[in-house]
């Protein structure tokens, strides 16, 4: 399955030959800083852990939740949802995503961003979209408000990472129909 984004890139399922693309791409301090769950150092076998999890999450669906940002055939970048069963919060996902440090400022990000919630209000029942952020990550603010999100929040100190008390920005799109 291939979600077309521009002329060169594409959203597109992850496989096991992406895992080096993966591994390289990921393997930096940004992502590390602007991500929650992602580790430092970025492992191979990280990667090649992340690309079985993914294939096998979106086996159980049918449609692809997780899909790799694809630059002429190469694995740049991911986005993914997270779901949610907590009662009164199923109409609602949260995204998060990412891209290589070579391929950041030139547009990709917030037109696959655009694309995927486009795949998401178009084949999953969900009205809502969000995407926490980080305060200080002004570069994935500019994406995301790009893609057509609008802040809808602030919250302080609402993660923790490394001992760190994180604020956020909550920024939403919501399906057009509604």
């Amino acid at each position: 399955m291939k979600i077309p984004v521009t002329e060169d890139l594409v959203l597109d399922t992850f496989n096991e030959g992406d895992a080096a693309d993966i591994h390289i791409g990921i393997d930096d301090p940004m992502i590390f800083e602007n991500t929650l769950n992602v580790p430092s150092p970025y492992t191979l076998q990280h990667a090649e852990d992340w690309i079985k999890f993914s294939i096998e999450q979106n086996s159980k669906s049918v449609y692809p939740e997780h899909l790799c940002f694809r630059l002429k055939g190469k694995a740049i970048g991911g986005i993914g949802m997270i779901k949610t069963d907590k009662v009164g919060y199923t109409h609602q996902v949260e995204i998060g995503y990412w891209i290589v440090e070579t391929e950041r400022g030139k547009g990709y990000t917030p037109a696959a961003i655009k694309a995927y919630c486009d795949y998401i209000f178009s084949h999953f029942n969900y009205v809502k979209i969000c995407a926490t952020v980080y305060d200080e990550n002004t570069s994935s603010q500019k994406a995301i408000i790009k893609a057509g999100f609008a802040e809808e929040a602030f919250l302080k100190m609402h993660i923790k990472k490394n001992n760190t008390y994180k604020d956020c920005k909550i920024y939403t799109l919501y399906k057009p129909e509604i």
